[in-house]
């Protein structure tokens, strides 16, 4: 396992600036493959340069060959060569992206490709992907051209092999790229991308209370409520089909089943709220407006009413005890 290699007539020396984290991995180092965007590579790849002549202008190369003819497989928490490697592909050579600089430049700092990902699709021709055959192993190749030359110099840090891999097979260099790369938040049990910070919760803002549904009366408090009946009808009974749909809601005067005598307008001549409310117990669900109502059509629409929706009152049960305005409403002609 080289960490260092250092070209016999240049004088250049590579090694890695974050050769501790490569040493936690190796030797079974796996790296993600993705077809369509492709993937960094973590640890990451960052050299460090010297020997180089401060005032030659350089530029720097990336590749990735294929270190034998095997295809490998994962067994036993170890990789072992399954069969034939598939047919190697070309070399795909990528510039560093700073492109023709200095000397001085290039052994000023740390020289990173974390531009660099990659593919398991050799289609895949974004400038930034790299195409690397899953389950081979396959090794970064760093080379240097001066200019003036026509020959780059390459350099090899066997630490830094790896095998391709669509998803992780070994669970311990998984563990480890998920506690080490500072982008796998998500993964790590602080919540990390799952954790909304309290600054942010304060930009959203206040959520609005939903918005406030009509009250319903319970089955208890209907039966509890007294009974107020005219002189001509019967209190309705409480069925299953006249406790449903019930809202509050302030009658229109004139609705028979009070105890009150209507003038000759056929209004009553005082109705509380009280006997107005207890007249809800004699009534079940809505019927639409648009249906052809009789005397409801025209009515006024008071608190707790739907839109577009009246009371239906039992049709047949007191067919005498209706008052209507003179005038103002036809008899009820059964909705036909």
């Amino acid at each position: 396992m080289s960490t260092t290699a250092t070209s016999a007539t240049s004088g250049i020396k590579v090694s890695l600036f974050n050769q501790d984290q490569w040493e936690k991995f190796y030797p079974q180092t796996e790296m993600i493959l993705t077809r369509n965007k492709g993937r960094q590579l973590f640890p990451l790849l960052n050299y460090i340069l010297k020997g180089l002549d401060p005032d030659s202008v350089y530029a720097v190369f990336l590749h990735f060959e294929r270190v034998d003819n095997y295809k490998y497989e994962f067994s036993c928490n170890k990789w072992e060569k399954k069969q034939s490697g598939n047919e190697i592909p070309p070399i795909e050579m990528k510039q560093h992206i700073h492109g023709w600089r200095n000397g001085s430049h290039w052994m000023n700092g740390p020289v990173s490709f974390k531009h660099v990902k990659l593919t398991n699709d050799p289609d895949n021709t974004k400038v930034d992907s790299v195409y690397v055959q899953s389950m081979h192993k396959h090794l970064p190749v760093i080379s240097i051209l001066k200019t003036g030359d026509t020959v780059k110099e390459e350099f090899r840090l066997g630490l830094t092999e790896f095998i391709g891999v669509t998803s992780y097979q070994n669970t311990r260099i998984c563990s480890l790229k998920i506690e080490l790369n500072p982008h796998a938040t998500g993964f790590k049990a602080t919540g990390g991308h799952n954790k909304v910070s309290e600054e942010k919760n304060k930009r959203r803002g206040v959520k609005r209370p939903a918005r406030e549904q009509p009250y319903q009366f319970s089955l208890s408090e209907m039966q509890a409520a007294p009974q107020v009946v005219n002189q001509y009808s019967a209190p309705a009974l409480l069925n299953e089909e006249n406790q449903m749909g019930m809202y509050p809601m302030q009658m229109a005067p004139g609705i028979p089943g009070t105890k009150h005598t209507f003038n000759s307008q056929g209004f009553s001549n005082n109705y509380t709220y009280q006997q107005q409310n207890q007249m809800m117990i004699n009534m079940v669900p809505w019927y639409p407006m648009n249906m052809p109502m009789g005397p409801w059509q025209g009515m006024h629409m008071y608190p707790g009413m739907a839109p577009n929706m009246v009371p239906r009152m039992p049709l047949t049960s007191y067919p005498q005890n209706w008052q209507y305005p003179q005038g103002s409403m036809a008899p009820w002609n059964g909705g036909t």
